[in-house]
């Protein structure tokens, strides 16, 4: 079993209170009502900016739930050899490494701080992986198996929640601009199949057969909304109750072109 925390992506949106003159009016002086409105109103902003930077939870991005992404993410990360895997790379130079369609993964990071430089296509949502786990299936461990009448998928099910239950802070933002509700972005797979590549086995994930196996995923995960071509920053931290820690920053240069 593999757990990950994640990091940060930033993307320039305008405040829709600043579009609003009619909802954004100057405070008259002393006047504590007018003030109070006025931090409402840019809060409601704010929120509504933040909302239009991801898809929400319950949405189909490119014909798929956020379940299906989740676990496609895993695929992609598992998939990729220890020598150019984006997740053991601390600098964003394997960042576009078997990257393809119009879904891009950004890799995360398991405990402390890194900064990452990535130049993506326009055009590319940006699926991020906040905090979660992988919890696959046979391991070297002879006594990591289900208990007699439990199934599987319960098994492993039970194992990864009680990881994922432990993240207690999480932050994501997008060139300044706060993604709201992340605990809302918490998605638990059924069983679902993955095939690694066996050199992971000492760097990522020493269950990993180089076969089909099955796994569950559970964590948080938000998928991005294509950015604007130029430069964006990504930001995403999360943090547990055993006092681990992880912020990841993307310093990304959205380009023209579909390669």
């Amino acid at each position: 079993m593999r757990s990950y925390s994640r990091l940060l992506l930033l993307a320039p949106l305008a405040m829709l209170a600043a579009c609003n003159p009619d909802k954004a009016t100057a405070p008259t002086p002393g006047n504590s009502n007018d003030l109070a409105t006025n931090a409402n109103v840019a809060s409601v902003a704010a929120s509504a900016a933040g909302d239009r930077l991801a898809f929400a939870p319950e949405a189909h991005p490119y014909g798929q739930n956020m379940i299906t992404w989740s676990e496609d993410w895993w695929k992609y990360i598992i998939s990729i050899p220890t020598d150019s895997n984006p997740e053991l790379d601390m600098t964003g130079a394997d960042c576009t490494v078997s990257q393809h369609g119009k879904v891009w993964y950004l890799a995360l990071l398991g405990t402390g701080t890194v900064t990452r430089t990535c130049t993506i296509p326009h055009g590319r949502a940006l699926l991020v992986n906040l905090s979660g786990v992988l919890n696959d299936y046979p391991c070297p461990d002879t006594s990591f198996h289900p208990a007699a009448g439990q199934s599987l998928q319960d098994f492993l099910t039970q194992g990864a929640m009680q990881s994922v239950d432990l993240v207690n802070a999480l932050t994501m933002t997008v060139d300044g601009h706060e993604v709201p509700n992340l605990f809302s972005y918490r998605f638990t797979s059924p069983l679902f199949q993955f095939t690694g590549n066996t050199t992971l086995q000492t760097t990522l994930d020493g269950c990993i057969t180089g076969q089909p196996q099955p796994a569950v995923s559970d964590g948080y995960f938000v998928m991005l909304r294509p950015l604007s071509t130029g430069a964006h920053v990504v930001v995403f931290t999360s943090s547990d109750t055993h006092n681990n820690h992880t912020s990841v920053t993307y310093d990304l240069t959205i380009r023209d072109g579909d390669d």
